[in-house]
């Protein structure tokens, strides 16, 4: 009788574990959900959310704020001239060029060939993560049409893809390039493209 009173115990018992692991864990996930909260408004600090969505675009986008340092606008500048192309300033020094190219899934792929093919330019990679590449660009030395002053000025591009749903959306800098510090922003800023719920 002792032996069966034991395995009615230990039947209790795992139920019972079981619930408060999932109560625990719970608790656990809503304090992590409210810091990473935390670290994504630290980490956009200096930036306004940009609603794209009376541009035919629905989505929303992080864009340097006044504060940010680079000569950004007051009030941010959208312009949606044709149907599957945007441009999104936030002045002179931030502009981003978002062209939808529907389900064509290769566009990274024929960038990076296109790119490592250029006989112009030296090109380094700063940084590529999620979509998005950070590179500089620099005359190469042995071209015959370049001054020295050409031969040292180094520009910083910015080249991404981001998949909304079911669109493949190509996001870019102006060709002649930008500063580091505004394409890191930039960066930051693709990074924060997400379709409007």
């Amino acid at each position: 009788m002792f032996v069966k009173k034991s395995k009615a115990g230990i039947y209790w018992v795992i139920p019972l574990a079981f619930l408060l692991l999932c109560a625990c864990s719970g608790k656990v996930e809503t304090e992590l959900t409210e810091e990473q909260l935390n670290q994504e408004s630290d980490k956009y600090y200096q930036f306004s959310e940009l609603n794209l969505s009376e541009f035919d675009f629905m989505a929303t986008i992080k864009v340097p704020d006044e504060t940010a340092g680079i000569g950004a606008s007051f009030k941010p500048i959208i312009s949606h001239d044709e149907d599957f192309k945007w441009t999104v300033s936030a002045g002179p020094n931030f502009i981003l060029y978002i062209e939808d190219y529907g389900d064509y899934s290769l566009l990274m792929d024929d960038f990076k060939k296109k790119m490592y093919a250029s006989d112009l330019f030296d090109i380094k990679i700063i940084s590529e993560k999620n979509g998005v590449i950070l590179y500089s660009r620099q005359i190469k030395k042995n071209t015959s049409r370049q001054t020295i002053e050409e031969s040292k000025h180094i520009t910083f591009h910015l080249y991404a893809i981001k998949k909304l749903g079911n669109v493949y959306y190509e996001i870019k800098n102006k060709d002649e390039g930008d500063s580091r510090k505004v394409s890191e922003l930039m960066e930051k800023s693709v990074a924060s493209l997400k379709i409007k719920k």
